[in-house]
């Protein structure tokens, strides 16, 4: 049975988690004692209350932290992130959606598309999310009209068109009544599209981890000497190793000496995509925490200079091309600055806006960083986990921005 990773966004109360709630008690997946914990005096059942666990969140009626839920049903597994909807939490929609095959965003019919409903439109853009469902929520409450639905519809179309968007599916549900969450319901005749959860078991997930047949990328998270032998834990990244790869290191150009192949503790002849391991390697290897290791034939960039689509998280301090930050991929660190701000994108219409000097919390732009040292990365649109990364605030130690590599 695969696995489907997805996330939902949306503005504030567009009702994000009471569209989980329902996803889980339509489907079973909701235990007794979860179930009698959520009960209220006067509503029964708050299917909000199911993913809303913190007491700050229940008292206000609003999500603040990431809730992560597993369900399944007969066809697939899944894994919901549900993110909050309030402007100063899109960091967190960012981290949330920033392995998931599917955004869905939830847009209330009464509001229609708000502000933060273009800044999740960027997110998926920024990240790059494989397939976007459009739920327009609280179709009850406009009488399950028709036009309303296809005026947000046709909006949605034109913003996703220019933003380069992979055209989403448009879903009309009603999170609280039940219609087109798991069941069509009997409200909405002139729809005759999947319900939300059809298109989920149904949706081709695009698998995270990159190909087995893609660029070996082993990220050194720790080393252990003994003996004669050097041991290095940490993830496959992506590709394939066994006894026959020629492995070199990537700053260095130096080849490696491959001993033996570890998974979970045991000899193994190949390890593959995802697999954590350890490498047994001869010779005198002097690796730390953050090398990357390749095969002599690939071709990881290594340079000093990264082109990044960039997402900042700050609230309290804005981008300084004056600034020195710690900038982070995968396990690698080395301290940058900002050498060029190319354009921003207007959160309003997405249109380039450039001759821009800074980027305020929650904006988009295309930078150039250059580091102090070479690293070793990919772009984001071959390997995800090395085409990445984040940006800290040396004094404070905060993340401050997070980047794509162009």
């Amino acid at each position: 049975m695969d696995l489907l990773r997805f996330t939902t966004a949306g503005s504030v109360d567009d009702g994000k988690s009471t569209l989980i709630g329902r996803l889980l008690h339509d489907t079973g997946n909701i235990k007794e004692d979860t179930a009698l914990s959520v009960i209220t005096d006067d509503k029964g059942l708050n299917l909000a209350y199911i993913t809303d666990g913190l007491r700050l969140e229940r008292e206000g009626g609003i999500t603040i932290d990431i809730g992560y839920k597993y369900f399944h049903t007969d066809k697939r597994k899944f894994i919901i992130s549900d993110a909050p909807g309030h402007f100063q939490y899109t960091k967190n929609l960012v981290t949330g959606a920033s392995n998931v095959d599917v955004m869905t965003i939830l847009i209330d019919a009464v509001n229609g598309i708000t502000a933060q409903t273009k800044r999740h439109l960027l997110a998926a853009w920024f990240l790059k999310v494989p397939h976007v469902a459009i739920a327009v929520n609280k179709m009850d409450v406009v009488g399950y009209s028709e036009d309303g639905f296809n005026s947000i519809k046709t909006d949605m179309v034109n913003y996703c068109k220019t933003l380069g968007l992979p055209m989403p599916a448009f879903i009309p549900v009603s999170a609280l009544k039940g219609d087109n969450v798991s069941i069509a319901g009997q409200n909405m005749p002139w729809y005759t599209g999947e319900t939300l959860l059809g298109y989920l078991e149904n949706v081709t997930p695009v698998a995270f981890m990159t190909d087995i047949n893609e660029g070996v990328r082993f990220a050194i998270q720790y080393v252990m000497h003994e003996d004669d032998a050097c041991y290095y834990y940490g993830k496959l990244i992506s590709g394939a190793i066994n006894n026959k790869v020629s492995l070199i290191d990537v700053k260095k150009s130096k080849n490696l000496q491959l001993k033996r192949i570890f998974v979970d503790m045991n000899e193994v002849q190949q390890a593959n995509t995802g697999d954590n391991i350890c490498l047994e390697l001869g010779g005198d290897n002097i690796f730390k925490r953050g090398d990357v290791l390749t095969t002599v034939a690939d071709d990881m960039i290594i340079s000093n200079r990264l082109k990044v689509i960039i997402c900042w998280l700050d609230e309290t301090q804005g981008l300084d091309m004056n600034h020195k930050y710690l900038l982070r991929i995968n396990g690698q660190e080395e301290y940058c600055m900002l050498h060029q701000l190319e354009w921003k994108k207007d959160s309003g219409d997405f249109k380039k806006i450039r001759g821009v000097s800074s980027l305020s919390v929650n904006e988009f732009g295309c930078a150039v960083i250059e580091t102090e040292a070479v690293i070793a990365y990919d772009s984001y649109e071959r390997i995800k986990e090395t085409g990445r990364g984040v940006l800290i605030d040396i004094e404070s130690n905060k993340t401050i921005a997070a980047f794509t590599i162009v």
